[in-house]
């Protein structure tokens, strides 16, 4: 009988170590396949996947869902110990590396590029990107008429005919004048092509290119694809397992519309979201030193200037401009209006632009200098202007009412006029604004590039009226230089001229500043168009 009791008691416990073996390994293989979800605050979503209709919401979007053919090659976080020693990384502007592509070859004094595609790259609907994707998207976009067409334009593509299909792999640009950006726009996230075999699929006689197809669906081949998607609630993407470089390390990306970012902020604080962002200067000084919460703070080619209309009074007297740049407090809009998060500016293209040049800056603060040319322009008394803006932008008010303040001193009345954005930008492109507030970036990294779109007559961002016939020979010049070097030394000139010409009025280039958890980790890759890259990011 005791015997018995000594073994029924083994037994049990026997029983209960391989229930506790069993419970222990399942929990174990459940936490090993548990998904891990990155959940991302954005202020609103984007109402489109086509790239035809590009939104800022989309812009991180693209490196979601597509896939371009080059990369900038990559270098560790070269301006904060820091954020380099936190795995972050930033794009070199003067070698590439290949992703989609092969190779590349610039032939015919760089009037031709040779493209080869890398096989076996497929979309998320098992569609091989070949050659005639490449072929099909620039039809697309010269039929739409839209943002593509634009884009590949600064690289001289003015037709879709300038785009040959060799063979299943291989493509080729022909352009009428040599250019380096016939390659290197491929490194720009915007240039990721669309799966033709899945779209023409969607076409209809009233809708030919499938536009109403493409607003809702990833034509893509990224390393995401789309899952689900509530208007006014949320983007789901999830991982691919067949992507050409392998699955992402966080299996789903869910981007939230939060609108209000004091709500971003108090759901990243506790951990509802993984990663806000646009959130306030002094939202995010709130959040530094919290729990759990962590800050890359990027610094970036955006930039923030003021328009002046070179073609209406007083702006058009060249003194009167070079006087608003003298009267401009730089140093405290960075320090009072951006919190530190934005630094001065010292150059007329943004400093991280390859070639920016300093050199011939001469717009230190200096009230007394500005006064002095306010007089010799024939304004000793100062005049009165009015400095149109958002309404909507916190940024652009505190600018407005440091530049108000600063200017009274030398007897400048800028009279302040908040605008909605869809009207403010509507005077900006008719260029009815005397003067007014701007903000953004070049989108290619390239000196040519980056004085072009803003200076050069009738650019799409020459919201100044801004004319020099001198200036805008040497950058049609300058665009057809191949070497890098070359380049960037011409183009010094050109920026001499600028400053000295002063069309706008450059205040700060803002950061970029992403709140994250901090148990997301990984590779945070840095890209051009205040983007990165999801793929090589991890969650613990």
């Amino acid at each position: 009988m005791k015997s018995y009791k000594i073994n029924l008691v083994n037994n049990r416990l026997l029983v209960l170590i391989l229930v506790f073996v069993i419970c222990t390994v399942f929990i174990f293989s459940i936490s090993s396949f548990a998904k891990k979800t990155l959940i991302v605050g954005v202020p609103s979503l984007t109402n489109s996947l086509d790239y035809e209709k590009p939104s800022l919401t989309f812009g991180q979007i693209t490196t979601i869902l597509r896939d371009t053919g080059l990369h900038w090659e990559l270098q560790p976080y070269p301006f904060d110990d820091d954020l380099k020693n936190q795995n972050v990384w930033y794009p070199r502007y003067d070698q590439v590396r290949m992703s989609a592509f092969e190779s590349y070859e610039i032939s015919n004094e760089g009037k031709t590029c040779t493209f080869k595609i890398r096989p076996g790259i497929t979309s998320e609907w098992g569609n091989e990107f070949t050659a005639d994707d490449v072929k099909y998207t620039f039809d697309r976009a010269f039929a739409l008429n839209g943002f593509v067409k634009w884009l590949f334009g600064n690289a001289g593509i003015t037709s879709a005919d300038d785009v040959k299909v060799i063979d299943k792999y291989t493509f080729q640009f022909n352009v009428k004048d040599p250019s380096p950006l016939i390659a290197w726009i491929h490194c720009n996230n915007w240039t990721g092509y669309i799966d033709s075999v899945e779209t023409k699929k969607h076409a209809t006689d009233d809708d030919p290119w499938a536009t109403k197809w493409a607003d809702r669906n990833n034509a893509g081949f990224g390393p995401y694809k789309m899952a689900e998607w509530k208007a006014g609630q949320y983007m789901l993407f999830k991982a691919r397992d067949d992507w050409w470089e392998g699955k992402p390390a966080i299996d789903e990306i869910m981007f939230r519309e939060i609108p209000e970012s004091a709500n971003r902020v108090a759901m990243i604080e506790n951990g509802t979201i993984d990663m806000a962002l646009n959130l306030q200067p002094q939202e995010i000084q709130y959040l530094l030193g919290k729990p759990g919460v962590k800050l890359y703070n990027i610094k970036t080619a955006n930039y923030t200037y003021i328009i002046m209309n070179c073609k209406m009074k007083p702006f058009d007297d060249v003194r009167v401009r070079q006087a608003m740049n003298y009267a401009i407090p730089r140093q405290e809009i960075a320090e009072n209006v951006f919190k530190g998060f934005a630094t001065p500016m010292n150059t007329i293209i943004p400093s991280m632009m390859p070639g920016a040049d300093s050199t011939n800056w001469t717009y230190e603060y200096n009230l007394e200098k500005a006064k002095q040319l306010l007089a010799e322009a024939g304004y000793p008394n100062g005049f009165e202007t009015e400095l149109s803006y958002d309404n909507a932008n916190p940024m652009d008010e505190g600018i407005a009412v440091a530049f108000k303040s600063s200017l009274e001193k030398i007897g400048v009345n800028l009279k302040l006029n908040k605008v909605m954005l869809s009207s403010l930008v509507e005077k900006k492109m008719k260029k009815e604004l005397p003067i007014t507030i701007e903000t953004g970036l070049p989108v290619q990294p390239d000196v040519n590039y980056a004085c072009t779109i803003y200076y050069r007559p009738f650019a799409p961002l020459n919201f100044g009226n801004y004319e020099n016939s001198e200036v805008e020979q040497w950058m049609n010049e300058g665009s057809k230089i191949m070497d890098y070097n070359e380049r960037i030394e011409f183009h010094k000139k050109i920026q001499k001229a600028l400053i000295n010409d002063a069309p706008v009025i450059p205040v700060v280039e803002p950061n970029l500043q992403v709140v994250l958890r901090d148990n997301i980790k990984g590779k945070f890759i840095y890209e051009t168009v205040n983007n990165f890259y999801w793929h090589t990011l991890d969650k613990e």
